[in-house]
């Protein structure tokens, strides 16, 4: 006759787990503070100023925000719990068999077992959908302040008073700090 409970890891088991994913998280906390997020500011507020010939860093910045971060989540949520869903759905039984547990967890079977995946599933959708409407999302945040490359190089045109300028000028006078000195950024 089968357990009602999974399995349960030891405590030695547990103290493990933890010191695994701590040896991950922990260097990745510290390089996150002192050094990702001090630089996304700064970057942040001289974005305008980059022009990379197929976006500029305002692009990068909104597009990363609306597009990237759901997109990120889908991939790292199919990365951590993709392979215990699919063993889910095979064995239809929850946790999957041979799965140890961090507290008392009663099996579920069959249809119920499914449903969480299904719930994954769902989850997985939602978040890729609003990747997708990110970049409608995106495209209106930027034609509402006027960042897009299109944007920044008609306005550049238009301030020189020469119809003929280039945008291989567009991207030497960005480099050079053309448009940033108005705001007494330079970079």
């Amino acid at each position: 006759m089968k357990s009602e409970y999974a399995p349960m890891l030891s405590v030695k088991e547990k103290l493990l787990l933890i010191a695994k994913h701590l040896c991950w998280a922990l260097p990745l906390l510290f390089v996150t503070e002192t050094w990702f997020f001090p630089w996304l500011t700064l970057y942040a507020e001289v974005a305008h100023c980059h022009d990379y010939g197929w976006a500029t860093g305002a692009e990068l910045l909104i597009y990363g925000v609306f597009v990237g971060l759901p997109l990120s989540a889908v991939i790292v949520f199919s990365i951590l719990l993709g392979p215990l869903s699919w063993r889910v759905y095979q064995s239809q039984q929850f946790p999957p068999p041979g799965e140890k547990v961090l507290r008392p967890t009663a099996y579920v079977y069959g249809t119920k077992a499914r449903f969480r995946v299904y719930v994954f599933g769902l989850v997985i959708l939602a978040l890729f959908g609003l990747s997708v409407q990110g970049v409608f999302w995106a495209q209106d945040v930027l034609l509402e302040s006027g960042h897009t490359f299109e944007s920044l190089k008609s306005s550049t045109i238009e301030a020189k008073g020469a119809s003929s300028v280039t945008a291989q000028h567009f991207s030497s006078s960005l480099s050079n700090g053309y448009l940033c000195e108005s705001n007494g950024i330079n970079i």
